[in-house]
This record gives structure tokens, C-alpha cells and sequence, in this order.
């Protein structure tokens, strides 16, 4: 259980609160790991996603955003071709 902490420990770490991290777990952002019956999160993945959406700045809020990524990337394979 190397890294993995409690969701209150995370979200604490992290700057988010708890509903918030709970939240990014149900959503499938984060993957839990039960022991004895509490969810637990690795530490460095809430803190990897904070960093990713700090880089994003106000672009995170785009709601077509993943639209946009994804076209490009195909255009790119196509490219390849």
C-alpha cells in the first residue's frame, strides 16, 4: 500500500476537499484501494491531476475541448498514413 492515503489525507495534501477527491474516484479520475473498508488514493496521482489542471489554466473549463484533442491527434495518425 506504498503511496496510497486516505481521501481526507489526499485532499488535504492537494489543497482540494474531501467531495472534491471523492468526486475525481467515482468519476473514474482516481482509482481507489480499499483497506478495511475505506478508499484509499495514491498521493501523487491527485497531485499529478492538480498540476495538469494548473497547466491548463482556464482552458479546463472548454467544453469542447476533449472534441479538439482527440481530432487532432487523429489528424495526426492520418497524416502518418
Amino acid at each position: 500500500m506504498n503511496g496510497f492515503v486516505p481521501i481526507t489525507v489526499a485532499a488535504q495534501r492537494a489543497g482540494y476537499s474531501y467531495s472534491m477527491v471523492q468526486k475525481m474516484v467515482k468519476r473514474g479520475i482516481l482509482a481507489p484501494r480499499d483497506f478495511y473498508g475505506r478508499a484509499l488514493v495514491r498521493l501523487q496521482d491527485v497531485l499529478d491531476y492538480r498540476q495538469q489542471q494548473s497547466a491548463l489554466g482556464p482552458a479546463k473549463h472548454t467544453p469542447h475541448r476533449y472534441r479538439a484533442e482527440t481530432e487532432t491527434t487523429e489528424e495526426a495518425a492520418d497524416g502518418a498514413n
